[in-house]
């Protein structure tokens, strides 16, 4: 099978440092959609690390304090489509979101499968349970602790787009479900290196024809909001900054994926 390369579209100006480059958010949804007749798939992208990983924030917060008090979930960011803006994919295509190990790369600058920054220590760790909870009864949750999978796979299915009422394809719009499974854990914040994967209508479920680039989902428990994009999701924006030796072959390789695109 022959796996297409998502690519990245930035869509406002990056504002670098020697540090790290980021610009502001303008949603908390990951907006996505084909381009180059099906064979990419550009995404919106706000923050992105040293090394241009993209981030995307979201929130744990009580999921139901009458049923359910005491839950900690979130179900941003989220994953849509804009036709508006050009962004838009198939009638029958099934998005599906795919988790990494944030540990195999130097350009990632994670730990694991769960990357959990320690206001305490101003430090990353390779520590926190979470749950991916797929939207199919079909599918096992994935249980993730730190540097290990529990159970589940790897990848959870978001949904499957569908037909408007005159044919074309209706809005994409979708959330799952992060569990924080610790409920009573100390403030963090918790990374996960993610890619989001599609089938591209009509080929196998476990057949996956487009799958992006990795990005990273960063998760806010109990950190003040402005000390979480002060500290914690600067954590992650510093922490794939390469060592001196291994920068030169780092950037090479950056510069060929660019020149790759351009063609």
């Amino acid at each position: 099978m022959k796996t297409q390369v998502l690519t990245f579209a930035l869509t406002a100006t990056l504002v670098a440092s020697s540090a790290f480059a980021q610009v502001e958010p303008e949603h908390l949804d990951v907006e996505f959609g084909y381009s180059a007749g099906g064979t990419e798939l550009e995404i919106e992208v706000g923050e992105v690390t040293a090394t241009g990983v993209p981030i995307f924030e979201g929130t744990f917060e009580e999921f139901d304090e009458f049923f359910d008090a005491g839950n900690l979930t979130a179900e941003d960011p989220g994953f849509a489509t804009a036709p508006d803006e050009g962004l838009d994919i198939n009638v029958g295509d099934q998005i599906f979101l795919n988790v990494l190990d944030s540990s195999t790369s130097a350009l990632f600058g994670g730990l694991g499968y769960v990357t959990r920054y320690n206001p305490l220590t101003d430090q990353l760790e390779a520590a926190g349970q979470i749950s991916i909870i797929d939207n199919t009864a079909g599918t096992a949750d994935l249980v993730l602790n730190g540097d290990s999978i529990v159970s589940g796979p790897t990848s959870q299915f978001i949904a499957e787009a569908e037909a408007d009422l005159t044919g074309g394809v209706d809005e994409f719009d979708e959330h799952i479900v992060f569990d924080l499974l610790n409920d009573n854990a100390p403030p963090a914040a918790y990374g996960i290196l993610v890619e989001l994967q599609s089938n591209f209508a009509g080929t196998s479920l476990d057949e996956f024809e487009l799958t992006s680039e990795p990005f990273w989902i960063i998760l806010n428990n109990g950190i003040d909001p402005i000390e979480f994009d002060r500290t914690a999701v600067r954590a992650f924006e510093t922490a794939a900054i390469p060592e001196p030796g291994t920068f030169g072959l780092l950037a090479a390789g950056m510069a060929g994926v660019l020149l790759r695109r351009r063609h």
